[in-house]
């Protein structure tokens, strides 16, 4: 699933391998190389920014999560990197909404 900001030139790309890439088309150089990348246990299946907060953008996954992330802690230098970006963390499995009720 590829998703193009509506703030700059940005993409970012979710794949069944578990990465989701960030493109820059201000940074990008030849072909298509991704300037950043966060690696997660289970398959991302969907990517979205959000609509007004240009650094927010969700995430959704294999196993039934979603995760709000701010791609200030999520991409950039090692240093700057946190949690993968997770500021909140969703779960959607059938599971948890019955545990949570109890």
């Amino acid at each position: 699933m590829r998703l193009i900001s509506a703030f700059s030139i940005t993409k970012l790309d979710s794949s069944e391998d578990g990465t989701v890439r960030y493109f820059d088309e201000r940074q990008r150089r030849r072909g298509a190389m991704a300037q950043d990348i966060i690696q997660t246990e289970n398959e991302v299946t969907g990517v979205q920014y959000h609509p007004t907060i240009e650094h927010l953008f969700a995430t959704s996954d294999g196993a039934g999560r979603v995760m709000l992330r701010d791609s200030r802690m999520a991409f950039g230098s090692l240093v700057n990197r946190t949690k993968g970006g997770v500021v909140q963390r969703v779960s959607t499995s059938a599971a948890s909404i019955l545990l949570q009720n109890e």
